[in-house]
């Protein structure tokens, strides 16, 4: 199925900005909708454009205006959710799970984005940014849930680490290490 392209005025503006990669019109798309938020529906819609320059660019944007501005976007945490299950473009996944590990943990609790972080952590076929993101994510989602800590443990401790890259392997030690302590009876 062949995606659509939203057109607004506003959409289109941003559109022809994010069809040249530049930090410096990334920071200023930024700006502008960090002091016109009501222009953020726009930014967003632009994730979803069938040009992959322009769908990446505008997840980066997304990213860089929920370090700085999260709350703009905690209206969009469900379906921020949805596109990362459901993109498999590793540009576009990577900046949308990093936008969501920069936001609060959300209730009810984010199931689908703890499984989607379950089942990509270990994933061969990931890039070393995902897997990492994705332990990271498991681990800060179980810190809510701590319930899900066992598991999150199970996951870790049978990775194989002939099967993975020295980046994830770090990620997955050092969370393995929290995990561990944060299972431990208090003493």
């Amino acid at each position: 199925m062949k995606k659509k392209r939203i057109h607004s005025e506003q959409t289109e503006k941003f559109r022809e900005q994010l069809g040249q990669l530049s930090l410096k019109r990334i920071n200023n798309l930024v700006d502008f909708v960090a002091g016109h938020p009501e222009s953020l529906a726009d930014l967003f819609a632009l994730i979803d454009d069938p040009d992959p320059r322009v769908n990446w660019r505008a997840a980066w944007a997304c990213k860089y205006l929920g370090l700085r501005n999260p709350e703009l976007l905690l209206p969009y945490r469900e379906e921020l959710i949805g596109k990362a299950c459901r993109y498999t473009q590793p540009g576009i996944r990577r900046e949308v799970l990093s936008l969501l590990y920069n936001l609060p943990v959300s209730e009810p609790f984010p199931v689908m984005l703890f499984d989607l972080c379950l089942e990509r952590m270990l994933a061969p076929d990931e890039t070393v940014a995902i897997q990492a993101l994705c332990i990271k994510m498991a681990y800060r989602l179980s810190l809510v849930q701590p319930e899900l800590l066992p598991e999150l443990a199970l996951y870790l401790e049978n990775a194989d680490p002939t099967l993975y890259q020295k980046g994830t392997m770090a990620t997955l030690h050092k969370t393995r290490l929290l995990v561990q302590k944060k299972l431990k009876p208090n003493r």
